[in-house]
């Protein structure tokens, strides 16, 4: 699996100390320059996922300028959302890594494969990575992640 992450999950994830979860089970890291300017203009060297992003010995590589198809461009997203559906749509085996409902909407009417940060946790919870599911339910939250509470209580209660 091969991924394409905007700014808001790498973000959420490089707070709740995910990253090094993402990158032992996912082989290749695709970020669009629009989503490194955006994670990079954090004005705090020590940000997780900046620290992440800027680590050479990272699997990341770091792509763009990309051409936005006009399908994206009438979805009036941000730069980094519709750099990532670019590049998805561009490749049809990367999966773009979006939270926000507005963009995952747009990869549905794409055909671009998405998933997002509760995805990835479930998926690293299946191929059993040691992952405390509840333990990184609380610190996405802590990071700010919105988790809806239907979805939590078979983790929380």
């Amino acid at each position: 699996m091969r991924l394409v992450f905007n700014a808001s999950p790498l973000i959420a994830s490089g707070k709740a100390d995910l990253l090094p979860v993402w990158e032992r089970l996912f082989p290749e890291y695709r970020i669009p320059e629009a989503v490194w300017n955006e994670v990079c203009a954090v004005d705090n060297p020590a940000d997780p996922s900046r620290r992440w992003l800027e680590d050479p010995s990272r699997r990341v590589r770091i792509f763009g300028p990309v051409e936005i198809p006009r399908s994206v461009l009438a979805w009036d997203l941000g730069d980094g959302e519709s750099a990532v559906l670019a590049a998805a749509h561009a490749d049809r085996e990367v999966w773009a890594v979006l939270d926000d409902m507005a963009a995952r909407r747009c990869a549905a009417s794409m055909g671009v494969r998405v998933i997002g940060t509760l995805g990835l946790l479930f998926k690293a919870n299946q191929l059993d990575e040691g992952v405390d599911v509840r333990q990184s339910l609380e610190r996405l939250q802590e990071a700010g992640l919105y988790l809806p509470q239907d979805l939590l209580r078979p983790w929380m209660g």
